[in-house]
């Protein structure tokens, strides 16, 4: 039978200082990523073979993305990976609703 103790989560059980540290190297990496991929469109849109420059580009991104992650979550923990991915969730929604990356003068949308 539990009790009233074993259930509840006291605050200091977050480990705060892992959690910024995913959150501030989750923020570096999300707007690095974002800038590769607005970069990486706008070669794809101008080459020859733009499958291959997209394929790389993506491939590049996420190995970078989760190359970083996985050392951010093995130095610093579960908390880390939590901060990590809320900073990539938030870069990505504000990315979108304030269309950091706009198109180059003369495109059309």
């Amino acid at each position: 039978m539990m009790t009233v103790d074993a259930m509840t989560v006291d605050a200091m059980s977050v480990d705060w200082m892992a959690l910024l540290i995913g959150l501030a190297s989750g923020a570096v990496m999300s707007a690095i990523f974002f800038a590769g991929l607005a970069y990486g469109m706008r070669r794809a849109l101008q080459a020859a073979h733009p499958v291959f420059v997209l394929i790389l580009s993506a491939v590049l991104r996420m190995v970078l993305l989760l190359g970083v992650g996985w050392v951010v979550v093995t130095l610093a923990g579960g908390w880390a990976f939590a901060g990590f991915a809320l900073a990539f969730v938030i870069l990505r929604f504000l990315v979108l609703r304030l269309d950091l990356f706009p198109p180059r003068s003369g495109a059309t949308s």
